[in-house]
């Protein structure tokens, strides 16, 4: 505990009269706490802060420093009511110097003089609030506005009810007219300004049901939305234009309304009462109201199937929906791509036991029997022997197609196995050779060509013609 801090540790926790003394001028402070203790942190933390609400003893306590003061007990009060009048006890007979306000438990009196109220309304013209400032303020807003209409409908309409009888028959006086009269000199409202002024103070409309009956409304849309199951929000966005129309219900001011702008309620499509028919793609179909919904649980997306509801698309996943009473659209029909028979290669390909296959397509061939496409092709080319014990060959047919370089790759190919069964044994000079004539510019160039999608065998024109 501070040596500031005289007050004895079975009575710090105590309700009581406390006194802050100035050593050096015998100033004091007087004031009341329910907890001593407590109030002796406050008031130090905000001093030492320099922040404290009390400008005279701030002043002193920066200039004389903290250990020229004192927080001492005047008196125990354990009746924590009384603990006011006490207070103001000792504030009469003391006459305390650091208080401002001279009355106990009320905050010090001001009296604004004309200049003070000008530098004050200046300051507050030219204040300019941060963004973040003004994002709390609309937040808090949005937490009111929130919170009030979280309200039961009859907690609501009694609130207003109190509001409007506090505010029956109060006159303002002609003092206070003419200062909201000079105020407001000089003031326009502009035609946007005053259009909704005009329809803030509108509360006649006329709404109409889908069975084209009509209600006039004089007493707002709260309780009529109240009593037919209806959007307030909704029904005043209908009135002001935005919306068609809520639920199947059209409302209109009573001063915008005119005959042509009564819609048909049959053209309207209200959620909930269009019914769909789905037709899936084993030809079953069902209904449904909410199309959303159905295709939240058949693991379909909404607004696709709502596509093909309105004939943007003509099926989801081969799901086709229409609405009850129209015909069913039949799936448009899957065209087959066209295959240039004339570029088309067929091969002849030997299993390990020995079993020949018709490959009409190699790659189809080679997926549905785990191997390698152009390891395959490399086979047919010559370029392999075998390939996990496979052979390959080009049916007659195709080998003619063939340009005569190919044909002509592939017979030195062929030949070259069958003059080496075993393959040809390569001297140190001869890989050395291979190895030097493979780093040439013609050889890099053969490679980069070969990266781009053109394979010249440039390694085994190298071994055929050793």
């Amino acid at each position: 505990m501070s040596s500031v801090f005289n007050i004895p540790q079975e009575q710090a926790k105590l309700s009581g009269i406390y006194v802050i003394r100035n050593k050096i001028n015998n100033k004091i402070y007087i004031g009341s706490a329910v907890n001593l203790q407590n109030r002796f942190w406050i008031h130090f933390s905000k001093l030492r802060a320099n922040n404290h609400v009390n400008k005279h003893l701030q002043a002193s306590f920066n200039k004389n420093g903290e250990n020229s003061f004192t927080f001492n007990l005047l008196e125990l009060v354990e009746d924590k009511d009384q603990l006011i009048n006490r207070e103001q006890h000792y504030i009469d007979t003391l006459q305390p110097h650091y208080n401002i306000a001279k009355q106990a438990g009320r905050p010090p009196e001001i009296e604004w003089t004309d200049e003070m109220r000008v530098k004050h309304s200046q300051v507050m013209r030219n204040r300019v609030l941060p963004e973040e400032s003004k994002q709390r303020m609309i937040d808090a807003l949005d937490r009111g506005r929130a919170n009030y209409f979280a309200r039961p409908i009859e907690e609501r309409l009694e609130h207003g009810r109190r509001i409007s009888e506090a505010l029956t028959g109060r006159t303002l006086s002609e003092e206070h007219r003419k200062k909201c009269a000079i105020a407001n000199l000089g003031n326009k409202h502009t035609e946007e300004t005053k259009q909704a002024i005009r329809e803030a103070n509108s509360n006649k409309y006329i709404a109409i049901s889908p069975d084209s009956v009509r209600y006039e409304i004089n007493d707002g849309l709260l309780v009529f939305g109240q009593q037919y199951g209806l959007d307030e929000s909704a029904l005043a966005s209908c009135a002001r234009g935005e919306y068609k129309h809520h639920k199947g219900w059209q409302c209109f001011r009573v001063e915008d309304f005119s005959e042509d702008k009564v819609q048909n309620p049959s053209n309207f499509r209200i959620v909930g009462q269009t019914i769909y028919i789905v037709t899936k793609p084993d030809g079953i179909e069902e209904t449904t109201t909410n199309l959303y919904e159905y295709a939240r649980q058949n693991g379909l997306d909404g607004s696709s199937m709502r596509k093909v509801a309105t004939g943007k698309l003509p099926h989801h996943k081969q799901y086709r929906v229409r609405e009850q009473g129209q015909e069913l659209q039949p799936l448009p029909s899957r065209k087959k791509p066209k295959i240039n028979t004339e570029n088309t290669q067929h091969f002849i390909c030997t299993s390990p036991e020995g079993v020949e296959y018709f490959a009409e397509s190699l790659g189809d061939f080679c997926h549905k029997q785990g191997l390698c496409k152009e390891s395959m092709r490399n086979v047919a080319k010559g370029r392999l022997r075998q390939y996990k014990g496979w052979l390959c060959r080009y049916t007659p047919e195709t080998l003619a197609k063939l340009t005569p370089e190919q044909q002509a790759e592939i017979q030195a190919n062929f030949e070259y196995q069958a003059k080496y069964p075993d393959g040809k044994p390569i001297s140190v000079e001869d890989r050395q050779r291979i190895q030097d004539a493979s780093r040439t510019p013609e050889a890099l160039a053969k490679r980069s060509a070969a990266r781009k999608g053109q394979r010249p065998n440039a390694v085994n024109n190298l071994i055929i013609s050793l």
